[in-house]
C-alpha cells in the first residue's frame, strides 16, 4: 500500500510540474495528445502559438472542439485512423492555421 501511495504521489507531482510548465495549455482529456505553447518571435505584437499533437493516437474521429484551447494554432493528427471530417470538426477554433 505504501509503493501504491508513492507512486501515486509521484504521478501528481510530476502533472503539476507539466501544467506549470504549460499553464498556457489547457489539461488535454485525450492522452495521446500533447499541448505545447511558445511566444511569436515576430516584430510587433507578441502572440501565443498553441500546438496541439494528436498523432498515432488511434483516434477515429476528430475531437470535439470544446476539448481543444480555442486558440490553437496547429493541430497535428497525423497517423490516426479519422477517415472522414465532419461539418464543424473544428469550429471555434478560429486561430487554427495547420491541420
Amino acid at each position: 500500500m505504501h509503493g501504491l501511495c508513492y507512486s501515486l504521489c509521484l504521478v501528481a507531482a510530476a502533472a503539476v510540474g507539466f501544467s506549470r510548465a504549460n499553464r498556457n495549455c489547457p489539461d488535454l482529456v485525450v492522452d495521446s495528445c500533447l499541448c505545447t505553447a511558445e511566444r511569436s518571435k515576430g516584430p510587433g505584437r507578441q502572440t501565443l502559438r498553441i500546438k496541439v499533437v494528436c498523432s498515432g493516437g488511434e483516434l477515429a474521429e476528430t475531437l470535439h472542439p470544446s476539448l481543444l484551447p480555442n486558440r490553437t494554432v496547429s493541430l497535428i493528427l497525423s497517423n490516426n485512423k479519422i477517415l472522414w471530417l465532419k461539418n464543424n470538426s473544428f469550429i471555434g477554433l478560429r486561430s487554427l492555421e495547420r491541420l
